[in-house]
């Protein structure tokens, strides 16, 4: 069979643990290494919570694999609140409320999240400035549950646990 071929099925089971397949991490790596350099020049930049929601729109899509035409809708509340959510079918996933990219997300408080739930019905919150992305569970009381935590430029896509940490919010699942 030879070494190439071996190399082959070790990194593709290494990788898909049944799940995440070696497209999907391939994907992941690319566009990883991609959005770090954006989110970077971004908060050199100081862009403003718009400005980071299309940069977001479009992680959803290239990172995370879901349609940005069709899959995710971008709410524009008023001039200090910017919403994504995303879909898949007719079923909402997540509502994603972003920041602006030099926001410290430590001033945003359970209250604030919890009164997402209600927003068409979604149990599951990401609050994100593109760099640091936390997401939260809504139990049956109202009350977020951090369920994940990490820093963007603090990923490295070839750690089967990075990986998995993306993956919980791809699309591919």
């Amino acid at each position: 069979m030879g070494y190439r071929y071996l190399k082959f099925f070790m990194e593709r089971t290494l990788y898909s643990s049944g799940r995440i397949t070696v497209k999907l991490k391939d994907r992941l790596i690319k566009e990883t290494k991609k959005y770090k350099n954006v989110l970077t020049r971004s908060r050199q930049s100081g862009v403003n919570r718009f400005n980071t929601a299309a940069i977001i729109w479009n992680m959803s899509h290239d990172v995370f694999g879901y349609d940005k035409f069709s899959e995710v809708t971008i709410d524009i509340l008023n001039e200090t609140t910017c919403i994504l959510s995303i879909k898949k079918n007719t079923d909402f996933l997540y509502l994603i409320d972003v920041y602006p990219i030099t926001y410290d997300l430590g001033a945003v408080n359970s209250i604030q999240i919890s009164d997402y739930q209600p927003y068409e019905g979604m149990e599951n919150v990401v609050v994100t400035d593109g760099i640091s992305w936390n997401v939260y569970k809504i139990d049956l009381n109202m009350q977020p549950c951090l369920t994940d935590q990490f820093n963007f430029l603090e990923l490295d896509p070839k750690d089967p646990q990075d990986i998995e940490v993306l993956y919980k919010i791809c699309r591919d699942r």
